[in-house]
């Protein structure tokens, strides 16, 4: 029993050793993918990918840093959507793709990865075929003749007419024998087509009211046209503030009503139908009051307006052609004035105007 227990000792220490687990290092590639059921899921996304970056799969080497990818592919009105966002490190990108088909747009995802983790590896699996060149104009060469005597002059009734611009631009070339005329026409340059900017026009009508222009509440309704970029918006609106009567306990009182001219500019930042445009511009016009009818003597007077306008907004575009919003607003008058009826002041002008206002705009091509 002991030479038992010694040789399975023995064995036991030759035995060869156990290996120690390896450390296991992400992939290259982290992929959050979320699309609906009938449309390509994960697994066709990485084999799409393989296809151009044969190694993705294999873990991080010493150094390298991962790529982040998280999609979102959702359907919309005549077709689909796809949300892509990449981090790598400190950079991060983010873009947006639309198609009919959502097979289409896995396509493109995986082809926006792939650029990402190799451009090299990617320009490598795509096939590219040189263009065909472009064959050369063979001309017959004109056979030898000898020289004619020229005819007589036709009289001026049968003299040719001249020709027409098209005929001036085309020169003739015979061949030998009796082969039929070639035309070889001879084209000017064609005009570089310049730059241009998408603009729309908007047209708006608003409604909305808050604190101003006088120091008390007031409702505003009225309209404006806009012209409209991709990341920009320049707009005018006029706005009528509504009557409203103010009176004091003593009796004296009046109507005060005003009317407003804008001018502003705004930057857009927008995501999908959502827009957050950021305003400033400037405001003029005339704030008015009347006496009311019971006093001994009725008086209007008036009060010149100018303020400078700042503020957000959020607007919502759910087609085209129409757009929802709702305008926070700032204004700060350079103006000052009040209404006094008998050394009573009725109202005065605010120092800061805040208004809310909802527009609904119709956008034009």
């Amino acid at each position: 029993m002991r030479a038992l227990a010694l040789l399975a000792l023995l064995a036991r220490l030759e035995g060869p050793a156990e290996a120690s687990p390896s450390v296991q290092r992400p992939r290259r590639l982290q992929l959050q993918w979320r699309a609906p059921p009938a449309c390509p899921g994960p697994e066709e996304v990485w084999a799409r990918v393989r296809q151009r970056v044969p190694d993705v799969d294999e873990p991080l080497a010493p150094g390298q840093v991962p790529l982040d990818l998280r999609a979102s592919l959702e359907p919309v009105p005549g077709g689909f959507e796809l949300e892509l966002r990449l981090t790598q490190g400190p950079d991060f990108h983010a873009r947006e793709l639309s198609a009919l088909d959502c097979s289409l747009l896995t396509d493109a995802a995986a082809l926006v990865i792939a650029v990402a983790l190799d451009p090299v590896a990617t320009a490598a699996s795509v096939p590219w075929t040189a263009p065909a060149a472009a064959p050369e104009l063979e001309l017959d060469p004109l056979p030898e003749r000898a020289p004619e005597i020229p005819a007589p002059l036709d009289p001026p009734d049968a003299l040719p007419r001249p020709p027409d611009d098209d005929e001036a631009n085309a020169r003739t070339v015979e061949g030998p024998g009796d082969r039929a005329p070639r035309s070889l026409t001879l084209a000017g340059p064609r005009p570089r087509p310049g730059s241009t900017v998408d603009l729309r026009v908007g047209l708006r009508a608003l409604a909305g009211g808050g604190y101003g222009p006088m120091n008390t509440a007031y409702a505003t309704i009225g309209g404006g046209v806009a012209l409209l970029g991709d990341r920009f918006r320049v707009a005018l609106d006029g706005r009528w503030v509504a009557r409203r009567t103010i009176a004091r306990p003593s009796g004296a009182g009046g109507q005060i009503d005003a009317w407003l001219l804008g001018a502003q500019g705004c930057f857009v930042p927008s995501a999908r139908r959502i827009e957050l445009p950021v305003c400033a511009g400037v405001e003029a016009g005339r704030l008015r009051g009347r006496g009311l009818s019971t006093l001994p003597v009725v008086e209007e007077a008036a009060i010149p307006h100018a303020a400078l306008r700042l503020g957000p907004g959020l607007a919502w575009a759910p087609t085209e052609r129409l757009a929802l919003g709702f305008d926070l607003e700032l204004a700060v008058p350079v103006t000052r004035g009040e209404f006094v009826i008998d050394q009573i002041v009725i109202q005065r002008v605010a120092p800061v105007n805040v208004r809310g206002v909802l527009g609904v705009e119709l956008r034009l091509p």
